[in-house]
């Protein structure tokens, strides 16, 4: 699935959406890869480059209207019976005057905010992985 491109003015629109409902739940929506013998297929989600202003990426949970709990997001990475699970990184890219930041917080609330957890997994043969905060360098430290 693809939009129309352009020279002089702006890209075609592609929109991918599920049904809605006015008394049920909503419609689904999936995308899944293929499985293979070798290597399994994989997904790539990306916002086009641009000459001027770069866009936004956003991943977010559905939220309620009512008083339900809105959807949480998750971002897992594939397990190994055998070997290693692959990483999952969350950083800025570098920029030539400065790097974006990186910010992980919980929302606040009226009652109870939500909690900010950070650790390592466990291992049944080693230790447990180390947690590292670290900072960098800059022409002012001292």
């Amino acid at each position: 699935m693809s939009s129309g491109s352009s020279i002089s003015g702006n890209g075609g629109q592609s929109i991918l959406s599920s049904g809605s409902s006015e008394s049920g739940a909503g419609g689904d929506l999936g995308i899944v890869s293929g499985s293979g013998s070798t290597t399994s297929g994989s997904i790539a989600t990306r916002v086009g480059e641009s000459k001027g202003l770069g866009e936004s990426l956003k991943i977010s949970g559905g939220s309620t209207l009512g008083d339900n709990v809105g959807g949480s997001v998750s971002m897992i990475s594939g397990s190994s019976i055998e070997n290693t699970s692959e990483d999952i990184m969350v950083m800025s890219s570098d920029g030539g005057e400065k790097s974006g930041s990186v910010y992980v917080g919980s929302g606040s609330s009226v009652d109870n905010s939500g909690s900010l957890f950070l650790g390592s997994g466990s291992s049944a043969r080693s230790s447990g992985g180390p947690v590292s905060i670290s900072v960098g360098s800059g022409m002012s430290d001292t």
